[in-house]
C-alpha cells in the first residue's frame, strides 16, 4: 500500500511541469508577441518588406499553434514555435530560390548566377533575422510573474545561441531533465534529484496551464 502512495506521488510529480508546459524543455513560453510586434515597429531588422511579412505570417501561425497545442490563449511563442517560425522560412524561400531554375535549358546558365545571388542575400537576411531575436531576448519575454525561474529563461537564450550557431538543439530535451541540470550548474539544486524542488530552489512556481 506505502509502496502504491509512493508511485502515485512520483507520477504526480512527473507530471506537474509537464502539465504546465509539455514534453521538452523547448516548450516553456518565452516570446510575448505584443513585444515582437512593438520592437520589429522600433528596431526593424533591415530585411525587405516581403520577407518582414512572412516572418509575420509564420510567427502568427506558430502562436496559433501553441494556442491549440497548449489550450491556452496566450499571445506568446516557446522556443521551439520559434525554430519551426525560422525553418519554415527558409524551407519557403529555398523552394522559390530553387524555382528560378524552371526556365529553358539556354537560360540556365544565367539563371544559375541570379540563384547563387539570391541565395547569398537570403543567407545574409536569415542571419539577421536570427540574431534580431538572440540580441533582443531579453526585450521579448513574454510577462510570467517570475514563475519561471530566471536561471531557465537565461538556458533558453544560450540553446538559442547554440542551436543559430548549430551546436545542437537542447529545446528537444526533457523538461524534467533540463531542470534538474540547470538546478545543478547554478548550484540551487545540488542535492536535488526531484524536479519540482529544482524548480522551485531557482525560484520557480509550480502551477497548471491557464494560471498565468
Amino acid at each position: 500500500m506505502a509502496l502504491s502512495c509512493s508511485m502515485g506521488l512520483v507520477l504526480r510529480q512527473a507530471q506537474s511541469l509537464r502539465a504546465s508546459f509539455g514534453e521538452a524543455f523547448g516548450d516553456i513560453p518565452v516570446y510575448s508577441l505584443h513585444r515582437i510586434k512593438n520592437l520589429l515597429q522600433k528596431c526593424p531588422i533591415g530585411i525587405s518588406k516581403e520577407l518582414n511579412e512572412m516572418l509575420i505570417r509564420n510567427i502568427l501561425r506558430a502562436n496559433q499553434e501553441y494556442k491549440t497545442d497548449s489550450e491556452n490563449d496566450w499571445n506568446c511563442l516557446i522556443s521551439n514555435n520559434l525554430v519551426d517560425v525560422f525553418e519554415r522560412m527558409d524551407e519557403d524561400v529555398s523552394d522559390v530560390i530553387q524555382g528560378v531554375m524552371n526556365c529553358p535549358q539556354e537560360l540556365q546558365g544565367a539563371m544559375e548566377a541570379i540563384r547563387t545571388r539570391f541565395q547569398k542575400e537570403w543567407d545574409q537576411n536569415f542571419g539577421m533575422i536570427k540574431q534580431w531575436f538572440l540580441v533582443h531576448y531579453d526585450e521579448l519575454l513574454y510577462v510570467t510573474d517570475k514563475k519561471i525561474p530566471w536561471p531557465i529563461i537565461q538556458r533558453l537564450r544560450s540553446g538559442l545561441g547554440l542551436w543559430i550557431a548549430k551546436q545542437g538543439n537542447i529545446f528537444e530535451m526533457d523538461i524534467n531533465q533540463a531542470v534538474i541540470e540547470v538546478a545543478k550548474e547554478t548550484g540551487a539544486g545540488e542535492s536535488f534529484q526531484n524536479f519540482e524542488e529544482a524548480w522551485k530552489a531557482m525560484g520557480g512556481a509550480i502551477f497548471k496551464r491557464k494560471n498565468f
